[in-house]
């Protein structure tokens, strides 16, 4: 690999930096960092922070690792969010002239609309013009996506080499990493501010990435909700006592503690583990394909404490907190906790091609 490569996640809440260096003894991870968007009492945008706030943050976490982000070379950046989709899609054998409109129609079948066209990028998995079908790898995101995000970029003083998808930069941390077992698919759940995302990989089977409305957000909302305070502090109480706190919250009402509170509605990480089943179900239905061995969860809201225990027994497969660095080399003092936060900057560092 490079001498020196790094991997730019930019999160709807915070910013992710990840530098691999290499030699003949491997590919290490030189350094790292997070930087949040948001300041600590601010309350979290869904629609997204100003353009400029997230250019801040992208330059502090450069700053944080003294690096001029416009001499940094080989920088691989990722782009995510509700407007950006990765889709394995069938089609008709088509000549390389009508590809490209006709995947534009498929593509906005899974973005929502922007008013701006639809930007595509395709890998033919399998398939020719002499095969009665073709399966490709569809990446789409929308013109005003793409250009607020590369404009960002220019104005921290950053060309990427390669911009790629939040889910494909996921699952190639792994693939550049691990070995790959032919016959295992591979659930990855990354669990942002906004929204989460599932994506199932398998070597010979169908890739599916979907968007699930619900992440640290919303879990959030949920503790304000029910313990009356304001953003900023329930956040905090988030971060220091996880989500899963009804009997202490039982206590704090003046009941005795260790009694469960019955809320009417739905909770968010309920919402969430019925989106994932209802996923589950739609990837069975369409490859036949129900020996799911566990699922590996990443994003900055899988380190709410207790998540991965509470999802694993409600879905009843083994879910573990995602971490892929066993075959890296890992400088004194690397904070091996933050590594699901970081597994998607890590996953566009490890990007050579």
């Amino acid at each position: 690999m490079a001498k020196r490569t790094y991997g730019l996640d930019v999160g709807s809440h915070s910013v992710k930096l990840v530098e691999l260096s290499g030699d003949k003894t491997g590919v290490k991870i030189s350094n790292c960092a997070v930087k949040e968007i948001y300041s600590a009492d601010q309350e979290f945008n869904l629609e997204g922070p100003p353009p400029r706030q997230v250019a801040s943050a992208v330059k502090e976490v450069f700053r944080e690792m003294k690096i001029h982000p416009w001499r940094a070379r080989n920088v691989n950046a990722s782009i995510g969010g509700p407007y950006v989709s990765v889709q394995q899609v069938r089609t008709i054998p088509l000549a390389p002239e009508e590809m490209e409109s006709s995947l534009a129609f498929e593509a906005r079948k899974h973005l929502p609309l922007d008013e701006s066209e639809a930007i595509l990028d395709f890998q033919i998995l399998s398939g020719d013009m002499e095969s009665s079908h073709m399966e490709i790898l569809l990446t789409a995101t929308t013109q005003k996506t793409f250009s607020s995000f590369v404009n960002m970029m220019k104005e921290v003083g950053i060309k990427p080499r390669i911009i790629d998808a939040e889910s494909l930069a996921l699952v190639n941390s792994y693939l550049l990493t691990q070995k790959v077992e032919p016959e295992e698919i591979y659930l990855f759940l990354e669990i942002g501010a906004r929204s989460s995302k599932l994506t199932f990989y398998g070597s010979t089977d169908l890739f599916f990435s979907r968007d699930i409305p619900f992440g640290g957000h919303h879990f959030t909302e949920d503790i304000r909700s029910l313990r009356n305070l304001e953003y900023g502090e329930a956040d905090r109480f988030k971060k220091e006592n996880g989500i899963f706190f009804e009997a202490a919250a039982a206590g704090a009402n003046g009941q005795p503690p260790g009694l469960s509170i019955k809320v009417a509605r739905k909770t968010a990480q309920q919402s969430l583990v019925e989106e994932i089943r209802r996923s589950l179900r739609y990837y069975t239905k369409e490859t036949g394909r129900r020996d799911f061995q566990r699922i590996f969860l990443a994003g900055g809201s899988a380190l709410i404490a207790g998540l991965d225990t509470y999802l694993g027994q409600e879905l009843e497969i083994t879910v573990e907190l995602y971490d892929p660095t066993d075959q890296l080399q890992l400088p004194v003092g690397f904070p091996r906790q933050l590594v699901p936060q970081l597994a998607v900057a890590l996953g566009m560092a490890l990007r050579q091609d």
